[in-house]
């Protein structure tokens, strides 16, 4: 839950109606990381997808970019949408349906969330909320992973 935090702008969220008493409240519904933020006005000013990684910026010979060829999010973190996918360590489940607060997702499972989307999925799989998952990802994944480790917090 850390990761889609950080991608949905946290409490640096610029667009209107989006923060109300420090809390960013419609994060969620961002369709990429960043919308909103900065001179960006697409997704492809944001993320690399499976129509804009390409030799060109083309839809053929697609693959990974370097970080940061794309605008930040307003934390100034760079592809938190697109490029590769991001394999969290939240175990795959569904969500309760009462209020979340601080939830650290399930306590087990047999698969790990990838979010964000990469060069090789299609633009929707990159709001922040959208997630897939895999039971363990080799180097030779398609789509790449960047690799989110948990932290204990500081007490």
């Amino acid at each position: 839950m850390e990761w889609m935090w950080a991608a949905m702008g946290a409490d640096q969220d610029a667009r209107a109606g989006a923060m109300q008493n420090g809390i960013n409240t419609t994060g969620y519904t961002k369709n990429y990381a960043g919308e909103g933020h900065d001179t960006g006005t697409s997704i492809d000013d944001y993320a690399w997808h499976n129509n804009n990684s390409g030799d060109n910026g083309a839809s053929e010979n697609r693959k990974t970019h370097p970080v940061g060829e794309k605008l930040p999010n307003e934390l100034g973190l760079y592809d938190m949408s697109g490029n590769v996918n991001e394999w969290c360590w939240d175990w795959k489940a569904d969500y309760q349906t009462d209020t979340l607060t601080d939830y650290r997702g399930a306590d087990s499972g047999s698969s790990r969330v990838l979010r964000g989307g990469s060069w090789t999925t299609v633009p929707f799989s990159a709001p922040s909320p959208s997630r897939t998952s895999a039971t363990r990802i080799t180097r030779t994944a398609p789509g790449g992973s960047v690799f989110c480790a948990q932290f204990s917090r500081l007490k």
